[in-house]
């Protein structure tokens, strides 16, 4: 639209057509007139200008100046404007309103609907689909389901439980011995597996020779070697200890096991230094102790333990048959392991030594061993802890 231009406030001849008004504003000059011939009545001659158009007494003369247009008055412009206005307010703003849409938006881009749950694809969708003909969009609010957001609490695995340094790959197990001899377990658990250490977990054990042989070092380390290649079970000299043992803890559960894989406690002392001897009678060459965990499902395992020795039991501090110390250390280490006495002579896990008693273990004492040991794979795999 061309923009009108209006000055001093007279109203261009180009807004509403040109007008026949002269300058000066009078009409042009009424062309001459031919007078009637007089009649009866005796007209006279015409006047020399007409009166005022719209006013003549007989209709406008042949040949007249043309009708000028009517100029609209203030009350009709008025009218259009106000009319005018009202069909602009009608298409822009009720009209949107009345389709479900907001003044600028697409009709069908109504208010936001909740995202769809379907899968994304690649071809392309009708907006409008999924509405009847002519029904408008959806109006509903959008609706948000808050994430679950769930806390999980990790266990510890019974491998990390049990403090495992060793895979089952890394077990040696020794060969499997006849079968033969007779061989107990020192423990069982409720399901009658026997209690031991777990295969899978290095056995630290400290050593106090005190009042002891000079080579009770060497006599301790020997015998551990020797339960080593029997059981396939890993010990670790830790040093020295000075601290005597007294009467052992025996009981405890899951909830100990973060401070139970204490060192073993291997050596001699004197009945002034331990309570132990005063438990035992006086001919007692050893006592052993082992500590053992007793979880809820009713499995068993051993976790430290101690062996005290009689420094005045006047063995010869030697390996070999009969009663020896080496065959009293290996004697206690077997318990410590697990196996319990027997009545077999040809072993060396019965009650009493004796000079008939066997140079180290005997066939059934192996085979105990055996089973005590690396044949069983690492305990995560076998103890129920629960």
């Amino acid at each position: 639209m061309r923009g009108v231009h209006q000055d001093d406030g007279e109203t261009p001849s180009s807004q509403w057509g040109a007008t026949d008004v002269t300058p000066g504003g009078v009409w042009p000059e009424t062309p001459a007139r031919v007078p009637p011939p007089a009649g009866p009545t005796g007209w006279g001659p015409m006047p020399a200008r007409p009166p005022e158009w719209g006013q003549p007494p007989w209709g406008p003369p042949a040949g007249g100046p043309p009708s000028a247009p009517r100029k609209l008055g203030r009350w009709a412009l008025l009218i259009v404007a106000v009319t005018f206005a009202f069909m602009v307010v009608t298409v822009v703003v009720i009209a949107p309103k009345l389709n479900g849409t907001s003044p600028g938006t697409p009709a069908d881009a109504a208010l936001p609907t909740a995202p769809s749950n379907r899968s994304p694809s690649t071809t392309a969708e009708d907006p409008g689909a999924g509405r009847a003909s002519g029904a408008p969009p959806s109006t509903a609010a959008p609706t948000t389901t808050a994430p679950r957001v769930t806390t999980t609490i990790r266990e510890p695995s019974p491998a990390e439980y049990l403090r495992e340094d060793l895979t089952a790959a890394q077990l040696q197990v020794p060969p499997k011995p006849a079968n033969q001899g007779e061989a107990n377990a020192l423990f069982k658990s409720t399901s009658g597996k026997p209690a031991g250490f777990n295969p899978c977990k290095t056995i630290n054990y400290t050593v106090n020779v005190g009042a002891g042989p000079r080579n009770g070092l060497a006599l301790v380390q020997e015998a551990v070697r020797r339960v080593e290649a029997a059981t396939g079970l890993r010990f670790n000299y830790a040093g020295p200890n000075n601290s005597i043992p007294q009467v052992a803890r025996r009981a405890g559960g899951i909830a100990d096991l973060g401070t139970a894989f204490n060192p073993i406690f291997i050596g001699w002392a004197t009945s002034n230094e331990t309570n132990i001897w005063a438990l035992e009678g006086g001919d007692a060459l050893g006592v052993t102790s082992p500590e053992v965990l007793t979880f809820d499902s009713g499995d068993q395992l051993f976790v430290s333990g101690a062996v005290v020795l009689s420094p005045t039991s006047g063995v010869s501090p030697t390996f070999g048959p009969g009663a020896t110390a080496g065959n009293v250390l290996l004697h206690e280490l077997g318990h410590l392991v697990g196996l319990d006495h027997v009545s077999d002579q040809s072993g060396l896990m019965v009650p009493l030594l004796s000079p008939q008693s066997p140079d180290g273990y005997g066939p059934g004492d192996r085979r105990g061993l055996w089973t005590l040991g690396a044949s069983r794979g690492c305990a995560s795999a076998w103890l129920k802890l629960r």
